[in-house]
């Protein structure tokens, strides 16, 4: 990366400093897909499972399933609908015929802003939640991405806990608590709405009031992420190897995904290591900005250099800029894979809410690739914070 590169973003950091960036909640986006068969509605609320009580774990996504649950009974077996709790954020969903989705929005909007959520549905969540939960109770990688967390955040933060909750906290949740909960809880205001498919903006506007876009919490700082190395001793089979990096908030959201992508296919790259059973790398919300988060299973023995390997791609990628043939190999890559995922309504509807939410604007990625370069990638490497580790599976010194 050049010099007059260099200082151009740490310019770029000083501004960041000087004016804190803003996430944003509110707002309507449309994409009109006239060959589309079906119409996809994502609504989206700021506040997700790191806000429920410590010992209530769990409390948002039963709640959130039970309004999916009752929305789908009110509506007509022609849509199909689905909540999904992040720590940060509740998302509600809905796949139906174009000349279905009308009732099918109206019918979720029913239950998210009624009065209270049909009690058989409550119950039909929690359970649901309970039978999952018990089936994962012994089972490593779930473990693995909870105690994750706990390494990277520290176990009494707010982050630290699972989205889902855990088994003690779901079975002492009662229905009176899951209304309560609900209670005022999603108010039009704060909704962020995309629509995806046949249909024109002024539709849509017509039935869906456009919240006002307003400023929410700012994330200003490299921080959130507990530096330093946790290793956990258990009976398994394999090993896991997980990383949390924290990403600065004047990364682009491309830039960051396009260091996942290119990440994950160099360590799964043909022919791979028989040691590596899997790698995964991803971006994940923390609580004052962006994660890059690493996971690797591997044969016991091999954790060490795995541990070693993943440290070092890191820091050699972020010593100098990719060759023009391997960034442009990488992008290529990169996407084809964001066109394979965008192809889908449903997920260009939750790619657009997601951007309407937190950065303000619902732009199509596409488009907005054509704009990365090497020094961009760079740049999202050098200004990594420092990581946090964790070293999961059984301990071979014995």
């Amino acid at each position: 990366m050049s010099g007059a590169a260099l200082l151009g973003f740490a310019l770029a950091l000083q501004a960041v400093a000087a004016s804190p960036p803003q996430s944003w909640t509110g707002g309507l986006a449309v994409s009109t897909w006239p060959s589309s068969p079906i119409v996809a509605v994502v609504v989206g609320f700021p506040g997700g499972a790191a806000d429920d009580p410590r010992g209530e774990e769990g409390l948002t996504y039963v709640m959130a399933d039970a309004i999916a649950r009752s929305a789908e009974a009110a509506a007509s077996a022609r849509a199909a609908f689905l909540a999904q709790v992040t720590r940060e954020a509740v998302w509600f969903s809905l796949l139906a015929p174009s000349d279905a989705w009308v009732p099918a929005y109206q019918a979720l909007t029913s239950i998210f802003y009624g009065p209270e959520i049909p009690a058989p549905h409550v119950a039909a969540a929690r359970a649901t939640l309970l039978s999952r939960l018990a089936a994962e109770a012994h089972a490593p990688p779930a473990e693995v991405e909870n105690e994750a967390f706990r390494a990277f955040f520290g176990s009494e933060h707010a982050w630290a806990r699972p989205p889902a909750g855990l088994l003690e906290t779901v079975e002492r949740l009662s229905a009176t608590r899951v209304q309560e909960r609900f209670s005022g809880r999603f108010r039009p205001e704060q909704a962020t709405t995309a629509v995806v498919g046949p249909v024109e903006r002024a539709e849509v506007e017509a039935l869906v009031m456009p919240a006002p876009t307003r400023p929410a919490a700012a994330r200003t700082a490299v921080a959130g992420v507990r530096p330093g190395r946790v290793a956990l001793t258990r009976e398994v089979t394999s090993t896991w190897v997980a990383t949390a990096y924290p990403l600065n908030p004047a990364t682009p959201a491309l830039a960051r995904g396009l260091l996942a992508h290119y990440l994950e296919a160099e360590w799964n790259m043909i022919p791979r290591d028989p040691a590596l059973f899997e790698a995964v790398a991803r971006i994940e919300p923390g609580p004052v900005g962006d994660i890059l988060v690493v996971r690797a299973a591997v044969a016991p023995e091999a954790a060490e250099p795995w541990e070693r390997r993943i440290l070092d791609t890191i820091e050699r990628l972020g010593a100098a800029d990719l060759s023009p043939p391997v960034f442009q190999a990488a992008l290529g890559s990169y996407r084809s894979a964001l066109s394979l995922q965008l192809a889908s309504p449903e997920n260009m509807a939750q790619a657009r809410a997601e951007g309407l939410m937190r950065a303000g604007r619902a732009s199509d990625p596409l488009d907005e690739l054509r704009a990365l370069t090497p020094a961009m990638l760079t740049a999202a490497v050098r200004t990594l914070g420092q990581p946090a580790v964790l070293i999961y599976g059984p301990n071979l010194s014995r």
